[in-house]
């Protein structure tokens, strides 16, 4: 299985093997990752900013809030009145209409009486007294006439006031009614216009008050991720520091030769190795190959190596949206290919110095040389932190070195 790692170097891997490169790199690493810093502090900043602004405007809307609910409050007690109101208004009108009915219906048997007794005035021939009352122009009109006719006895004249007082009570009891029937929508009204401002008072309430909360959280996550990103980018900035004050010790360091007899530089056919990885479906070119060997050369170490190293690192980089630029680091020196884009002569150079210290030391009695490049115990440090990157690049260079080499 191929492990495909990030290549985090230790001081004493790649640093040591820079030579004046080395705290160049890092320290524009270094300067990226300050920016950086910067930017998400400033980024931090805003954004409390806007957190306590945001804080700041739940507070006024809790106390607009409160300021909604005495209005409810006040608008719930003017409902209660109002809805008490028109029920007494329509008690009152139910007894205004039963006391019209019951005068109604006495206006109508006085009535009948008072037909009864025009009839008689009009059988005896008291004709000048019937041209007097015809002559009304209204019914009140009629029985105060009635009444001016002097030969009528106590009774009918009785009768007649009695009409009267029914008519005028009846008038005015449905003046009364009209009144209160007007009273009563207006009020009713009212109430619907209270218990529309009542609804859109709680709706409003409710809706800003989610939406406050809502930004709120919004807020409070952002400066959560803004916290992890500066104690990441901290850690970042610590370890480089740390790396560009050890690589100017490492670079006052001799190094000796690779006392590895197998891993030291043999020439091996460019031609050869180009087509064992174009095998294995690598965009590397006969040029590349030639490049890294080269840089092999340079630094004594067997191009083989450093061919098995782009396959455990990168699988020889096969065709993807990124290979023209996994290529240029294809051994991920500098933690990967996308933190450290350089290109393929620089690359090979860093990773060929770098194992040429890590074998400039014998390992111990028994220990795998190629093993021994990422064992901790080596003075120069690991090459990776997978624990089974030296499985994966014994393999591949056992398998190169049998077929080109």
């Amino acid at each position: 299985m191929r492990y495909v790692t990030q290549a985090v170097l230790s001081v004493g891997t790649l640093c040591a093997s820079l030579g004046l490169l080395a705290p160049t790199v890092q320290a524009d690493n270094l300067s990226n990752a300050k920016d950086r810093m910067q930017q998400l502090n400033a980024a931090s900043a805003e954004n409390a900013q806007s957190l306590t602004q945001e804080k700041q405007a739940a507070q006024n809307l809790q106390d607009s809030i409160q300021s909604y609910q005495k209005l409810i409050d006040s608008l719930s007690q003017s409902m209660a009145q109002t809805r008490q109101e028109l029920d007494t208004t329509q008690a009152k009108l139910d007894d205004i209409q039963s006391t019209l009915n019951r005068l109604k219906k006495q206006l109508n048997i006085t009535n009948n009486d008072f037909q009864a007794l025009t009839v008689a005035l009009y059988e005896q021939g008291n004709v000048p007294y019937l041209e007097v009352l015809f002559k009304a122009t209204s019914f009140s009109d009629l029985l105060s006439r009635f009444q001016d006719i002097v030969f009528l006895t106590k009774a009918e004249q009785g009768l007649a006031k009695k009409i009267l007082a029914l008519h005028n009570k009846v008038s005015a009891e449905e003046k009364q009614q009209a009144a209160n029937l007007q009273s009563l929508n207006k009020k009713k009204a009212k109430l619907a216009a209270l218990q529309r401002i009542d609804a859109s008072l709680k709706q409003q309430k409710q809706v800003a008050l989610a939406r406050t909360k809502q930004q709120i959280q919004s807020d409070v996550n952002k400066q959560q991720r803004l916290r992890s990103q500066k104690q990441w980018t901290q850690a970042q900035i610590n370890q480089m520091e740390a790396q560009i004050q050890n690589a100017g010790n490492v670079l006052s360091t001799t190094v000796g030769l690779v006392v590895e007899q197998d891993l030291r530089y043999r020439s091996i056919s460019p031609m050869s190795l180009y087509n064992y990885v174009q095998a294995h479906d690598s965009t590397f070119s006969l040029g590349d190959i030639e490049t890294i060997c080269n840089a092999a050369r340079s630094y004594d170490v067997n191009p083989a190596l450093l061919i098995a190293i782009t396959g455990q690192e990168q699988a020889f980089v096969p065709p993807s949206a990124d290979a023209g630029e996994i290529r240029n680091n294809p051994f991920n020196v500098f933690y990967s290919w996308q933190v450290y884009n350089t290109n393929l002569a620089d690359a090979a150079n860093i990773a060929a110095n770098t194992l040429r210290h890590k074998l400039s030391v014998s390992p111990p009695s028994g220990e795998d040389p190629i093993h021994w490049i990422n064992d901790p115990a080596n003075p120069w440090g690991i090459y990776a932190t997978d624990p089974n990157w030296a499985n994966g690049v014994e393999t591949y260079f056992n398998s190169i070195m049998q077929q080109c080499g």
